[in-house]
């Protein structure tokens, strides 16, 4: 993720000065990286819905909330809505899409969504940090975390959503 210039730039580069960018952005985390696919650009965005409910209809997923592609939170927020919803209409068939149901739904995603999009965010920013010594930081903190075991699978269970396992 970049800023629009810096995106156009990177745009612009043959492939192997791409690759080597890759690489040297991902500070050589995993090796050297080839290009899968063609470059493209995508605008890097978050949204969420004000309401994730309306009379009969719940949004969930892209509908309710977009989210910059990192540690898949998307998909995970995504999957967690559709659990909620599924859990709703189990626990009270005969009020499927009743406002009561509906709220409920709100109610019970709604804080998630809006935290995972800040926690999202405030971690795109700082992927796009250009002063050396707060790049260089992030980069010890990617490491750090990748180096250690528990607190990697720890970071990751709170992505997903998963109850800290002992």
């Amino acid at each position: 993720m970049e800023t629009s210039a810096k995106a156009n730039a990177l745009d612009q580069m043959a492939v192997p000065a791409f690759e080597t960018a890759m690489t040297e952005r991902s500070y050589g985390l995993l090796g050297p990286l080839t290009l899968a696919s063609r470059k493209t650009l995508w605008p890097i965005i978050s949204q969420t819905a004000e309401r994730l409910c309306g009379e009969r209809l719940a949004l969930a997923a892209e509908a309710a909330h977009v989210m910059p592609p990192i540690g898949a939170q998307g998909l995970n927020t995504s999957l967690k809505d559709v659990q909620c919803l599924l859990h709703l209409a189990q626990a009270r068939p005969d009020g499927l899409g009743d406002v009561a149901m509906l709220d409920a739904y709100h109610r019970a995603r709604i804080t998630d969504i809006r935290a995972r999009a800040v926690g999202i965010e405030m971690l795109n920013r700082t992927s796009m940090l250009s002063v050396p010594f707060l790049r260089d930081t992030r980069a010890a903190a990617l490491k750090g975390l990748h180096g250690i075991a528990p607190l990697r699978k720890s970071v990751m269970q709170l992505g997903l959503g998963l109850p800290k396992s002992g």
